[in-house]
């Protein structure tokens, strides 16, 4: 695999490379059309060990740089970390990495998540199910949204011009990347763990410029009757994002890393689905127009 993704282009987003490694590892699996219960189970303890193994060997890769072997005395979090900068990471970023990994794992029937059961459901198997994962994270609604975060706040720049940009946002037709959600009303209850990580990364690395910027722009938002009458609160992506840059996670590598974390979460939700399975195959409506004459091709 990795003289595969040595052959990749190097300006290819990681998670196309990521959707076409996962791919890969189908190939790779002589029991890949095996899908029985203990089977599948051991495709899911490769997949949720091989992902965070791409992701850093690809950021090498890309750089013009080896990959990394991971450290027999290095959890997931800290070797994930050390074989993408080839540094061993401090505490902190090693703390907020892996709570990262935990909260992200599941989140019910998300658009990923349904995916993977969609595939699964017609009997394909637990690759195919994951790479149709991974390109559903890919879009920018759902993965993509804690690096536009990200993007926004590089964008402010400084905690000074919090201020400014809201103003000039609100005079616009632009949103927010980073808060509301389609489920959450009161509250992202994962964002609370987020910021309260944002907050210890700056105070240990002696940065606080970017979680000043987030908690002024915040409080902007929630003091302004737009986002306190339809309940949009900061979710998962607004503090993640900072704490994801601090741990000097390159932005196009926040999603990879998102997915990293869900793998479990699919793989669980795929073997559930086999537990039970029934197709998938939800209806649709006409909702056009009726009574419309046919006209033949050469008349048109």
């Amino acid at each position: 695999l990795i003289a595969i993704l040595r052959q990749y282009p190097h300006t290819a987003t990681p998670m196309a490379v990521l959707r076409s490694a996962v791919s890969t590892l189908g190939l790779c699996d002589t029991q890949s059309e095996d899908n029985s219960p203990e089977v599948n189970l051991q495709k899911s303890y490769r997949l949720t060990a091989a992902m965070g193994s791409i992701v850093a060997a690809w950021e090498r890769i890309r750089n013009g740089l080896d990959p990394i072997a991971p450290r027999s005395d290095l959890y997931l979090a800290a070797n994930f970390l050390y074989m993408m900068t080839g540094k061993e990471a401090s505490p902190a970023a090693v703390s907020a990495i892996n709570d990262y990994l935990v909260m992200l794992a599941d989140h019910g029937m998300n658009a990923s998540t349904f995916s993977a059961r969609a595939t699964t459901s017609t009997l394909s198997d637990m690759y195919s199910a994951i790479t149709t994962a991974i390109g559903t994270l890919k879009g920018a609604s759902h993965g993509g949204a804690n690096e536009k975060a990200m993007l926004q706040f590089i964008d402010i720049g400084s905690p000074d011009r919090v201020d400014e940009w809201f103003d000039t946002l609100m005079s616009g037709n632009t949103r927010i990347m980073g808060i509301g959600h389609r489920v959450y009303k009161s509250g992202d209850p994962r964002m609370f763990i987020f910021k309260q990580k944002a907050a210890e990364l700056a105070e240990s690395t002696g940065d606080a410029k970017w979680y000043e910027i987030a908690t002024r722009l915040e409080d902007r938002a929630m003091s302004h009757p737009y986002f306190s009458e339809r309940k949009l609160y900061p979710n998962v992506d607004y503090y993640s994002a900072i704490v994801l840059y601090q741990c000097g996670i390159p932005i196009d590598q926040f999603t990879p890393l998102f997915a990293i974390s869900r793998v479990a979460g699919w793989c669980a939700h795929v073997i559930e689905q086999w537990k039970d399975n029934r197709m998938m195959r939800p209806e649709v409506f006409y909702t056009g127009e009726h009574g419309l004459t046919w006209v033949s091709m050469e008349n048109r």
